[in-house]
C-alpha cells in the first residue's frame, strides 16, 4: 500500500479527533453512539474497500475522468460540482473552527473574521500546489504532530483524574440503536479514501487494497479515544455542557516533568496543524474537482485558481461573519449527516463504472 494513501486516511482520522465527530458523539452517549462506533467499523471498512477496489480499473484517473466515462457531460459537469461542494464545505468548517477556537483560548480580542482571513491566506497557497507536493506536505505534518498527539492520548488514558465509572455509565448505553447523525459522524473518520478523486493522478500504479485492513482496529481506537476520555474527565452528565471538549479536556491535564506543564498549548498548536493540513486537502480536491469541470479554454488560465478560491474564501468570510461559536457546531454537523449519502453515492459510481468497465475489456 503506498503510504501517501494511508496518510490522507490517516489525516482524516487524526483531525477528527479534534473536531466535529466527538462533539456528535457525545451528544448522542446516551442515544446509540456506542453501537454506532462498533458499526462505524465494518460499514467504514465495507466502502473504502468497495471504492479502492473500484479505482484500480482507473489508474492515474480523477473522478471527473471516470465520470464522462459512465455518464453523459451534461449530467457529469453537475455531479462533479456537488462533489466540489461538499469538499469546499468540509474545509470551511474546519476553518472555522480553527479561527473560533484560536479567538476564544489564544487571542480573545482578535475578531473571528480576522484570524479566519488569516488562516485563509496560507491554507489557499499551500492548496495551490500540485498534488504530489501537498502529499510531501502532509507527511511532514504528521510525522511531526502525529508523536505529539499520540503523547497526549496515552497521558489522557493514565490520568489519575479520569473517572471510569463515568464511562461505563456511558457504556451501559449499548442498548440503544444508534442515530443516524451518530453513525454519519462515527463513520466520517475513515473517509480519508475519497480524497483520492483527485489525488488518485499523483499514484502512477492503482492503490492495493491489500493492507486497507490495518485501519480498521486504528479507527476504532481513534473513535473510543476521542469519546471515552471526554467522558472521564468531564463526566457522562457534564461533558455535554462543553462545544469543544477535547480542549477542555486537555486544559485538565498537565505534563509534571515537562518543558510546557500545561498540555492545553501544545494541544491547540497540533490542533491547528492538523486542521489546516486537512482543509489543505479537501480545497486541493475542490480546486481541481471544478477546474476539471469547467472549459478547458478557462480552467487552465492562473487566473482560474484564484478565482476558485476566492469563492470558497468568500463563503468561509461570510459564515464567520454570521455565525458564532452555536451555529458552527450545528453548521458542521448538519454537514456530516449530508456527507454520508453523498460519499455513499460517490462510491456507487466508481463501482458502477469499474463493473461497466470490466464488462468492456
Amino acid at each position: 500500500m503506498n503510504r501517501y494513501y494511508g496518510y490522507l486516511v490517516f489525516l482524516n482520522m487524526v483531525v477528527n479527533v479534534f473536531v466535529y465527530v466527538p462533539q456528535i458523539l457525545i451528544r448522542e452517549r446516551f442515544d446509540g453512539a456506542v453501537n454506532a462506533i462498533l458499526l462505524a467499523v465494518p460499514i467504514g471498512m465495507l466502502i473504502m474497500f468497495i471504492f479502492i477496489k473500484s479505482l484500480r480499473r482507473y489508474p492515474a484517473r480523477s473522478l471527473q475522468e471516470i465520470l464522462d466515462s459512465l455518464l453523459p457531460g451534461w449530467l457529469s459537469r453537475p455531479l462533479a460540482f456537488l462533489f466540489a461542494s461538499m469538499y469546499m464545505m468540509a474545509g470551511c468548517i474546519t476553518m472555522l473552527s480553527i479561527g473560533d477556537t484560536s479567538v476564544r483560548y489564544i487571542s480573545p480580542e482578535a475578531p473571528l473574521l480576522l484570524a479566519v482571513f488569516m488562516f485563509l491566506i496560507v491554507v489557499c497557497m499551500a492548496a495551490a500546489h500540485r498534488s504530489r507536493q501537498i502529499l510531501f506536505l502532509i507527511e511532514m505534518i504528521l510525522i511531526l504532530d502525529v508523536p505529539l498527539i499520540l503523547f497526549i492520548i496515552v497521558k489522557a488514558f493514565w490520568n489519575r483524574s479520569i473517572n471510569w465509572d463515568s464511562v461505563a455509565v456511558v457504556g451501559m448505553s449499548y442498548t440503544h440503536l444508534p442515530s443516524w447523525t451518530a453513525i454519519s459522524g462515527a463513520t466520517y473518520i475513515f473517509s480519508g479514501y475519497t480524497n483520492l478523486v483527485v489525488f488518485n493522478k499523483a499514484f502512477p500504479k492503482p492503490i492495493s487494497p491489500r493492507w486497507i485492513w490495518l485501519f480498521g482496529p486504528v479507527g476504532l481506537g481513534v473513535l473510543i479515544s476521542s469519546f471515552a476520555v471526554p467522558i472521564g474527565f468531564q463526566g457522562a452528565d457534564g461533558v455535554s455542557d462543553y462545544i469543544y471538549p477535547w480542549i477542555t479536556t486537555s486544559d485538565s491535564m498537565r505534563v509534571e516533568l515537562g518543558f510546557i506543564e500545561r498540555v492545553l498549548p501544545l494541544f491547540l498548536l497540533l490542533y491547528a496543524g492538523i486542521s489546516m493540513g486537512s482543509t489543505i486537502v479537501h480545497w486541493h480536491v475542490a480546486l481541481y474537482l471544478v477546474k476539471e469541470a469547467l472549459p478547458s479554454s478557462w480552467s487552465l488560465k492562473p487566473a482560474a485558481t484564484w478565482t476558485i478560491f476566492g469563492t470558497f474564501a468568500a463563503f468561509t468570510l461570510i459564515f464567520a461573519f454570521l455565525f458564532n461559536e452555536q451555529n458552527i457546531s450545528e453548521l458542521g454537523s448538519g454537514w456530516i449527516r449530508l456527507r454520508f449519502p453523498c460519499e455513499i453515492f460517490l462510491v456507487l459510481l466508481v463501482l458502477i463504472a469499474a463493473l461497466r468497465r470490466r464488462r468492456t475489456v
